[in-house]
């Protein structure tokens, strides 16, 4: 019998890690001897070594073992997110540019000018208050859905909340121009990055949600954005979901429904650890939280495996 031990507190279960095992294997509570214990799934011990650890090339195995399950100390140490007086509720304006600051705008007008520029021989001459409402007409389009984006200026289904702040030529010749950075400036290396056109706004935007208190129990899951265009390297096809074509965005969020960091997937490049994809996926949205806290972590079998309690609980 080994004499290697893990803890897997999340699982409640035991597992032993078999470093002369090639392939991996769970015996289930029906390979266990009765016993007037506590049921073995909700038994668990550990010792080293564990199976981060176990030399490369080796995969390590897992099985169930009879022990007293001793339940970890979870009791929550982190910062918690309180909520403010009420002489400091942000406005919704306000609560935008929390998250949308000056600075971010301020690139979006200067490189969306210096664009039109390069691309028409002369400067759309936008400005920052017509960029937040240009932002602000696509809020109110998320809410009221139409078949095309005519559709909001036309006699019969005129949306005031859009047709009222921007003439629709205005609006339009705006959309073919925003840009996000300087094409000059950008070298070919950053080209590598499939999101480069976005990736300074993309990085400000994530920055921004990490200064909130994150809260004590976090899920994490894909999201996807629909996408009906043909020309995106990264949209994703997956048949078994609502929106057939679409980009895949990997999210950490709170019970609240906040988002405290996310990543847009852009396919993968063959690097993965030992964890696999998902593993990966979860270890790059948590590495931001404190150590050491007990933030409790949900995930669903697409990302969750025996070697990533591991290296959570680690």
């Amino acid at each position: 019998m080994p004499s290697n031990y893990v803890v897997l507190s999340v699982f409640k279960l035991r597992v032993v890690a078999d470093t002369n095992g090639l392939s991996s294997k769970t015996i289930g509570c029906n390979d266990c001897e009765p016993s007037d214990e506590e049921p073995l799934c909700n038994t668990v011990q550990a010792t080293e070594p564990t199976a981060s650890n176990v030399p490369k090339g080796v995969r390590p195995s897992y099985r169930w073992r009879k022990k007293v399950f001793q339940p970890p100390i979870l009791a929550f140490t982190g910062a918690k997110m309180e909520a403010p007086a009420n002489q400091n509720i942000k406005t919704p304006y306000q609560y935008f540019q929390q998250f949308v600051t000056a600075d971010m705008i301020d690139g979006m007008v200067d490189n969306t000018n210096l664009y039109s520029t390069q691309k028409m021989g002369k400067s759309i001459n936008t400005t920052k208050k017509e960029v937040e409402q240009m932002m602000g007409m696509y809020f109110h389009m998320g809410l009221v859905r139409m078949s095309s984006v005519r559709q909001y200026w036309k006699q019969g289904t005129n949306y005031v909340p859009v047709s009222s702040v921007m003439p629709r030529n205005r609006f339009q010749q705006l959309a073919t121009q925003l840009y996000f950075v300087n094409n000059s400036s950008i070298l070919d290396e950053q080209k590598k990055d499939k999101l480069w056109k976005i990736r300074p706004w993309l990085d400000s935007l994530r920055d921004q949600c990490l200064k909130v208190t994150a809260e004590e129990r976090n899920s994490i899951d894909e999201m996807m954005v629909q996408y009906r265009g043909t020309t995106s390297p990264i949209r994703q096809y997956i048949k078994s979901k609502p929106l057939l074509w679409a980009f895949k965005v990997w999210g950490r969020a709170g019970t609240s429904g906040m988002l405290f960091y996310f990543d847009i997937y852009q396919s993968g490049d063959g690097t993965r650890s030992h964890l696999g994809q998902g593993g990966d996926v979860v270890m790059k949205l948590v590495f931001t939280l404190e150590k050491n806290s007990n933030y409790k972590i949900y995930a669903d079998n697409l990302f969750t495996s025996v070697p990533l309690l591991e290296k959570l609980l680690g």
